[in-house]
Order: structure tokens, then sequence, then C-alpha cells
């Protein structure tokens, strides 16, 4: 059986405009927007250094991207249709997420590459790859529905990260009521759709093996198998890091904050130098 072109489910031309929107709008929001509006409304944003203030219009981009993506994925996932027949059901509206969400990382690696000294990450340059390439497969075959609609929810969690980020950058001390509460929903949800879910579409994915849709996918069900290991592989190490983080507000908590205050010094002094070399 041949993969079923994207022209099965949307034009090849509402493809390209669906992408090439959601590339220009996140640019878009990223230089325009985002500190127009920052500023007018933050008065704090405007002492950020330049790293901060690259960072931070980058986390709303990335805020509103993870919204429209979760909502409609959720949707996807629980759809009838799509659950009777999670490999090979069309789904005009995870393809549109798909082509969104391609238009947003294309935007967010290009401002990665272009401010590299100061927002530069090899880890998000590889989740960004598995990301596209998986999304890329969906759209090019409109197989792998279910399965990357399920994958495409981790972004719920990332409204929590950026959030935590916010927080940090306005002065809200992380033993506040709100960031501990955010903190602890940043947890359970990072958990929830990005570590409990591994098990859940391994063995789904387990059960395609053993059905006769496995080898109508060819050689695409191998994109199924590799993307999600090296996201997977970065989630448990993402979320290593949140766990050392919790660990570090209860230390907060019991009055020992001297190793807290030196890191913050440091990321104080390294912006301080960021703020000389743009200035």
């Amino acid at each position: 059986m041949e993969a079923a072109s994207v022209m099965d489910v949307i034009s090849q031309k509402q493809a390209f405009i669906i992408c090439t929107a959601s590339f220009a709008f996140c640019l878009l929001l990223q230089y325009v927007v985002n500190p127009m509006l920052t500023s007018a409304f933050m008065p704090k944003y405007k002492l950020l250094c330049y790293s901060d203030k690259l960072d931070w219009n980058s986390r709303v981009t990335s805020t509103i991207h993870a919204i429209i993506i979760t909502v409609n994925c959720l949707y996807v996932v629980i759809e009838p249709a799509v659950w009777m027949n999670p490999a090979m059901e069309y789904s005009r509206v995870l393809i549109a997420m798909c082509l969104i969400c391609i238009g947003y990382i294309l935007a967010d690696t290009l401002v990665i590459f272009m401010h590299w000294h100061y927002i530069g990450s090899i880890p998000f340059l590889v989740h960004h790859a598995a990301t596209t390439t998986a999304c890329a497969v969906t759209v090019i075959t409109s197989w792998w529905t279910w399965f990357t609609a399920l994958r495409l929810l981790a972004e719920f969690s990332t409204t929590f990260v950026n959030l935590r980020w916010f927080l940090q950058k306005l002065d809200i001390p992380k033993t506040s009521r709100i960031a501990v509460w955010n903190g602890l929903t940043l947890v359970a949800s990072f958990f929830a759709c990005r570590i409990m879910l591994i098990p859940v579409y391994w063995l789904s994915v387990y059960n395609l093996i053993y059905s006769p849709t496995w080898l109508l996918l060819n050689w695409w069900k191998y994109f199924g198998i590799a993307c999600p290991i090296f996201l997977d592989t970065l989630n448990i190490y993402w979320f290593g890091k949140l766990v050392r983080g919790a660990v570090e507000i209860l230390w907060l908590r019991k009055g020992n904050t001297s190793r807290y205050n030196a890191g913050y010094a440091s990321k104080l002094k390294m912006c301080e130098g960021d703020t000389k070399k743009d200035a």
C-alpha cells in the first residue's frame, strides 16, 4: 500500500500556506509583537539583559504554540474514528497541527542559530529535529495519526516550564505560593504527558507490530520508532533536572540558600556581561 499523500487530506497549497503562516507568525511574535506588548505591560522586561529578552520572547511564542497544539491534539487522541484506527485514520486537524508545529520549529531553530551565543542549545536542536521529522512523516503519509497526536500532548507541560522561568525573571521567590504551585503542576504535567506516556506509546506500538496494519506502513514505520527514542531520552533527562530542581526547593525551604545565591549571582554576572556586549 502506497503512503497517502497530504493531498488526500488537505491540498498542497493549503499545507504550504499553513506552514509558512506559522513560520512567519512565530517570527513576528518573536521580534515585533512580544517585545512591544511585554514592554508596555511588564516594566521589568526593560530591565532584563539581552539574552533574557531573547529567551522571554521565545518562551511567549512557545507558550502560545503549546496551548494551540495541546488543545487540538487532545481532540484527535479522543476522537472515536482515530481511536479505532490509530495508525491510518486520516485527520485534517492533526495534519494542520503538524504543519503549524513544523512552522514554529523552523522559526525557533532560525532564532536559535541567529542568537546561538545567547540561547544556543544542542538538546533543543535534537528535540526540534526529532519532532519535525515525526510531524513531516505524518504530513507526507497521513499515518501515525493517534501516535503523533499522543506525542504532541507533551507540549502541555511546556506552558508550566515557561511560567516557572517567567516567575524567576520577575524576581518572584521560588518558595512563594504561586511558584510552588506552578512547580508542583509542572512536575505533575511533565510526568503525566512525557514520562507516563512513554510506556503507553511503546505498548501501543508493540500491539501494532502484531497487527496487519504494521506491514502496510512499509518503511515509514521505522520513523515511529526512531524519533520517539530521541524524544524519550531527552524527556527523561529533563525530568531528572526537574527532580533536582524540586530537591533544591526543599533545601531553600529549610533555609539553605547559600548554594542558590551563588548560582543566582553567577547568572547575574553573565547577564551583565551580555548587556555590556550589546551596549
